[in-house]
């Protein structure tokens, strides 16, 4: 039996570690740390290597087929934020001697064992090393953002910036080790791996408070104050107190902060939480129970557990679709919306604008989300991601702009005017339809209404061509590649209605042979069949469009004969309706 998969789960739940976090610990992808655990890959020795060394265990440990394996007595209520080496037991001189007897076999009060102890003992005192602080940086970490501000820590911690710096709040951002950032109205702090914080944009008073804190496990930041947590769990706060968001000297053994616009939260190590200041649910934080995970905005404020369930306080709005979330580990809203990254770097959305969650429901391989009140903001360790108010140009959104779908279902009817309808398109903000006849006749209408042309300088029995362009709105949407259809302009003869012919079926609606029988029944033979490279849709029809005819079309007996037909299928692929046994 192979015990390396069960070991690996052992260790990385004892101390509270995600595979998200191994997995770039071992700079592969969490499928494939995925397939460590559950027994169908083997990390290279390398790897477990990095492993071994992340558990402060032997590589033996590691790689022998034995369940066994230590697990130290480790606090777990901050392993999310804090090296697990920071919380390894100080081994005392007896704790040592005890563990190379052990080892050795030593026998006390022999002379080999006197020799050795000696040497034991001036080996201890003499390399004596403290166990270094240091932090860890996390995906959800990585990214923070105001009302006009997106920061974000890049690779393995220079930090970067977008959007408003009139402040300077984004100017000389540090190049390495920053493990946390947080975004206030017009500054930017950074938590670094040896549990300071640096800032950009602050005042000198508070730039010389900042400065006096150490040892903190994490930081948050309001519009005008920041706060955070030590690693003791007392927490601190500086800046703006109108509305008592510093007043945090009666919290203890917090592990992490939040800031909203003007309250400080704090999370305890029973995942209970307390508050200070004003913001919206200030009444029923407390009610939350088993919490990892909060976000604020001035409307409402969503609350993530340790089942990965998701809850929240709203002020305008029902929420209802968070309650069909699964899997999620990290949260953020707005004022509008709700948002919650999924294990799988997908990303969720409940907002009542379609073309947000569209938007949003093709991110791919997301680590980190956060809001401000009018847009939402993704990362992927490589690019950011945007959708709402980009006022300040906080995320490029050009580049997520999506070409619209062509007009399906075109009708065209020959009366005393040239009338047309066509199917809406999802996201179109209108159309633009063109009758190429002469110089052209162009209109623009805001929905799928139907559009009339007049038959002014049109001749009878000549061909025309009709196109229809779907219109975006500039900003998630651009305009579709035009659609351009031919038809034959038949003057109407109400004196001599019998010499006429009026077309009134759906050709889409046919097969090839009842087209065929139809066209013959109305005295059109020349028929010509093009087959295109577009597969048929199962169950759909095999005709895609016609040319040289239309639906609603009145053609004189006479022009019938000499009428050619164009009809274009769709491709049906090879094995369709061969039966397998």
């Amino acid at each position: 039996m192979n015990y390396l998969p069960s070991k690996l789960l052992k260790l990385r739940k004892h101390y509270n570690y995600s595979q998200a976090h191994l997995a770039e610990l071992l700079k592969v992808d969490v499928m494939e740390y995925m397939a460590y655990e559950n027994g169908r890959k083997i990390p290279s020795y390398e790897e477990c290597q990095t492993i071994a060394n992340l558990y402060h265990i032997s590589i033996d440990e590691i790689i022998k087929n034995s369940d066994e394996v230590t697990l130290y007595n480790v606090s777990s209520s901050r392993t999310d934020e804090i090296n697990i080496e920071y919380f390894l037991p100080k081994k005392n001189f007896f704790d040592y001697l005890k563990e190379f007897v052990k080892n050795h076999g030593i026998l006390v009060g022999t002379t080999i064992g006197v020799v050795l102890l000696g040497l034991l003992v001036i080996g201890l005192f003499t390399n004596k090393e403290e166990i270094p602080y240091s932090l860890n940086l996390l995906n959800i970490n990585r990214l923070s953002v105001s009302e006009t501000t997106v920061v974000y820590i890049y690779g393995d911690g220079a930090v970067k910036g977008s959007g408003d710096n009139s402040k300077g709040q984004l100017s000389n951002l540090p190049s390495s080790n920053a493990i946390k950032v947080g975004e206030g109205s017009d500054f930017t702090i950074i938590l670094n791996s040896d549990g300071t914080v640096s800032y950009v944009g602050l005042d000198k008073e508070l730039e010389a408070e900042l400065k006096q804190w150490h040892n903190i496990i994490d930081i948050a930041a309001g519009d005008k104050h920041i706060v955070g947590v030590d690693q003791r769990g007392y927490v601190f706060a500086i800046g703006d107190n109108s509305f008592g968001q510093c007043e945090v000297s009666s919290f203890k053994n917090i592990k992490k902060v939040y800031a909203t616009k003007n309250a400080t939260i704090v999370l305890d190590n029973e995942g209970i939480l307390s508050s200070t200041g004003e913001f919206i649910g200030s009444s029923k934080i407390q009610s939350f129970a088993n919490v990892i995970d909060l976000d604020a905005s001035d409307d409402n404020l969503v609350v993530l557990d340790e089942n990965g369930s998701v809850e929240y306080i709203a002020k305008n709005k029902n929420f209802l679709n968070i309650y069909k979330w699964q899997n999620v580990v990290d949260v953020c809203c707005g004022d509008n919306f709700v948002a919650a990254l999924l294990k799988d770097g997908s990303v969720v959305v409940d907002c009542d604008d379609e073309k947000i969650t569209k938007q949003v429901s093709k991110w791919e391989n997301i680590i980190a989300i956060d809001a401000g009140n009018d847009y939402l903001i993704a990362y992927d360790g490589e690019k950011i991601y945007g959708v709402g108010k980009n006022d300040y140009q906080q995320f490029e959104g050009e580049a997520h702009q999506e070409i619209l779908a062509q007009v399906t279902n075109v009708k065209i009817a020959i009366n005393d005017t040239i009338d047309v309808t066509f199917d809406s398109v999802e996201g179109a903000s209108g159309y633009e339809l063109r009758l190429n006849a002469g110089e052209g006749n162009v209109k623009k209408v805001s929905s799928n209404q139907i559009v009339s042309f007049f038959s002014d300088g049109l001749e009878n029995g000549n061909n025309y061509q009709i196109t229809i362009t779907a219109l975006g709105d500039g900003e998630y949407y651009l305009d579709s590649d035009p659609l351009m259809l031919n038809f034959t302009y038949i003057k109407e003869e109400k004196n001599n209605e019998e010499e006429y012919v009026d077309i009134n079926v759906n050709f889409t609606d046919m097969d090839e042979e009842q087209l065929k029988e139809y066209l013959n029944s109305i005295g059109i033979s020349n028929i010509i069949c093009v087959e295109t490279a577009s597969p048929c849709e199962e169950g759909g029809h095999t005709i895609i469009s016609v040319d040289g005819i239309s639906s609603g079309q009145r053609i004189a007996k006479r022009d019938l004969a000499k009428a050619m037909v164009t009809y274009y299928t769709c491709k049906i692929p090879e094995n369709e309706g061969v039966d397998n046994e």
